[in-house]
Parts: structure tokens; sequence; C-alpha cells
């Protein structure tokens, strides 16, 4: 009987001291559709948005993530928060490198994080296509934290891909040549003007 009531004890107090969900981090390439969309094929150089979505968490209040990307195909332009804890949001990091974007933020609520049962948005990021091929959108170095500081596990990663179709034409040897000529001629005749004077 003593055994099993330490037992049941030594249980309780595990389970004030870590949490067991199953959040559900994603990249969702096609922002707006009802669906979460992984991979996507860009065909024009505009520039375009993915979100970073969060799903199936209880007390949620706090987050870092990482999105790495092939940078001889992406580019990107900013990072914005998708300010999920409202007016409680506090910015650690927000930063954008040449090969990745960090977020991070946790909530000022004192009294408890959210609850997400469906998909909502942690960050958007944009980007500009600067190569032609495929580059996956790698999240890594995530921490999920709960009201009590505690972490929370993301059993569930997935990440994202895109499809660049895009081809950045070099410029026309021609007009180049042109207008090197053009510089050079305005140049000489700059050069005469102030000769004659």
């Amino acid at each position: 009987m003593k055994i099993k009531m330490f037992s049941m004890v030594l249980l309780v107090l595990s389970s004030c001291f870590t949490n067991a969900q199953a959040a559900v981090i994603s990249v969702d390439t096609l922002p707006g559709l009802p669906t979460i969309e992984g991979s996507r094929n860009i065909m024009t150089s505009t520039p375009f948005s993915v979100d970073i979505l969060i799903t199936d968490v209880a007390d949620f209040s706090g987050f870092e993530f990482d999105l790495f990307f092939d940078s001889s195909i992406l580019k990107a332009l900013s990072i914005t928060s998708g300010d999920i804890f409202g007016t409680d949001t506090f910015g650690l990091e927000n930063s954008v490198n040449s090969s990745s974007v960090r977020l991070s933020e946790f909530s000022t609520a004192i009294d408890e994080g959210i609850n997400i049962t469906t998909a909502n948005v942690l960050a958007s990021v944009s980007f500009e296509v600067v190569g032609f091929g495929i580059s996956a959108l790698t999240l890594n170095n995530i921490i999920l934290s709960d009201s009590l500081g505690s972490e929370i596990t993301a059993n569930t990663l997935q990440n994202g891909q895109i499809d660049s179709k895009v081809t950045i034409p070099d410029p026309n040897p021609l007009f180049l040549f042109m207008m090197s000529f053009l510089a050079i001629f305005f140049w000489a005749q700059k050069n005469t003007a102030y000769k004659s004077l």
C-alpha cells in the first residue's frame, strides 16, 4: 500500500515538471487555404509568404524557432509575428539572415497560457526567388514552453519546400556592350569639351 501511494505521489510530481503534449509545428507554403500545404511551385519572381503554424497545444506561453532555406534559391525579406499572444506578446528576437530566419516570443500573461486546437500563425516569412531549383524550408532549434516555463515537446514537425521554376536572366551581352560604348562616348565628349575651354 505504501509503495503504491509513493508511486502515485511520484507520478503526480513528475507531471508537474514535464509537459507531454503533442504540439504540431508546420510550414504552410500556401497561406489562406483551408489545408496546410507543405510544398509550392513558384513561377514568377514576385515576393511570396509562408506561414509557420502551431496546432494541438495547451497552456502555450512561449516559443523560439529557426527556419532554414537555400540562399542560392530564396532570399528572406522579412519575418512578421503572428501576434499569437495578442497584447501580451513580448518579442525577444526577430532576425533575418542569409540562409535562415529566427523568431522568439513569449506571453506576459501571468495566469496561464493559451489553448490551441486548430492551426494558429506563429509567424509569416516573406521571400523572393533569386535562383532556379528546390529549396527545403526546415524548422530547427524549436523551443516551446508553457506558462510555468516548462518545455512543451513538438511531437510533429512538418517542414516545407519551394520549387522555383523562375529563371533569373543574365543581362543581354549586346545591351552591356552598347551601354559601355555610350559611357565611353559621353566620357570622351565631356573631356573634349573641357580641353577646348
